[in-house]
This record gives structure tokens, sequence and C-alpha cells, in this order.
């Protein structure tokens, strides 16, 4: 889709480092910038001048990366706001992104589009007072266990098409996602 929907990443080569998928010709993580590996396979070195080089508000692009929980830390870390202590991105392009443990996007800004289309999200993920200033996309993701998106905020449009949520055990079988409760009536005096 085109448009203020969507942000246009520069066409980057893959990493294509050997994958731990059956089906992979190699490491679907875009590079980073003046490197021939992704966030994921730079050596610690690399890594590290990579990370200090981001401020908060910066733009990444980490489409196709796999992320351990470490690894989402340490780029949470390097984009925090020194005055709120929460992480703050411009446009953040994850789309196709391994998320391999929880992933605690709780609190960041995104003050650019947000791009998680067909990420798969292995542990929780949670997204709980997040803000979201331009357009959210998380079409075809995958969230094989909690998702959780209380009190987080959308400005701009949000699109969920076509996500898979893991099942919850304490549902029927049968009922369909999400399940909205009945709203409460309020207690009344008489």
């Amino acid at each position: 889709m085109d448009g203020p929907a969507e942000t246009r990443w520069p066409e980057r080569p893959f990493c294509g480092r050997p994958s731990d998928s059956l089906d992979s010709g190699g490491c679907p993580g875009v590079v980073v910038d003046g490197h021939a590996d992704c966030l994921a396979h730079l050596d610690h070195i690399d890594r590290a001048a990579y990370l200090t080089s981001l401020a908060p508000w910066a733009d990444v692009d980490h489409r196709g990366t796999s992320f351990t929980p470490e690894l989402l830390r340490e780029l949470l870390e390097a984009l925090k706001d020194p005055d709120t202590s929460r992480a703050r991105f411009g446009h953040a392009g994850f789309d196709g992104a391994t998320f391999t443990g929880r992933a605690a996007f709780d609190d960041a800004t995104f003050t650019g589009h947000a791009g998680f289309r067909e990420a798969t999200f292995t542990a929780d993920a949670d997204f709980a007072k997040a803000t979201f200033a331009r357009a959210a996309r998380f079409d075809d993701a995958t969230f094989t266990n909690r998702a959780e998106f209380r009190k987080a905020t959308f400005t701009g449009p949000a699109y969920f098409d076509d996500v898979t949520f893991a099942p919850y055990p304490f549902l029927p079988a049968g009922a369909r996602y999400p399940v909205v409760p009945p709203p409460r009536r309020p207690f009344l005096d008489t």
C-alpha cells in the first residue's frame, strides 16, 4: 500500500547468514547500514558501534531480523529518552522480524510508521502503554502467546488484518477471537 499508511524502506540486501529455519536460504534480516550482516549477526564490536550511533527518535530498519530478548533490550536501551527512560522510535521497520522471547515494547513511543507485518512473537508481546503516532501495521503477524496492548494509544491508523492470536486456554472451544465480554452494568442504589 502506498501513501501515508506506511514507510517505503530502501531496497537493502539481506544478511544471508546461515539460518535455523529449515526452509530458509539464509537469514532474511536486512543488513545494518555499512555492514554485511543484520543486527542479530553483527559481531559484538560492530553491534556496539551501531547501537551507540542511535539516539531517541531514530529510524530503525530491522525487517526480517531475529531478536532475542537481550538483543531487543540493547536496541531499546539505545533508543531510550534520558528524560523519560522510555524507548523512542522514529520510523520502525520490524516487518518479518521474529521475536524469540518476550518482546517488551511497553511504554515505547513510535513517532513514525511502525511496521510489524508478518512479524512472529514466540513469547509474550508487550505493547502496553505504547504510543503509535502514525500508522501501525501488524498485518499477518503471529502472536503465539499473550499479546498485550492495554492502554496503548493509536493516533494514526492501526492495521491488524489476518493477525493470528494464540488461543486463550480459558475460553470455550470454538470461541471466536477476540472475545469481547459484555459491558458491565453499574450497580444502582434503589
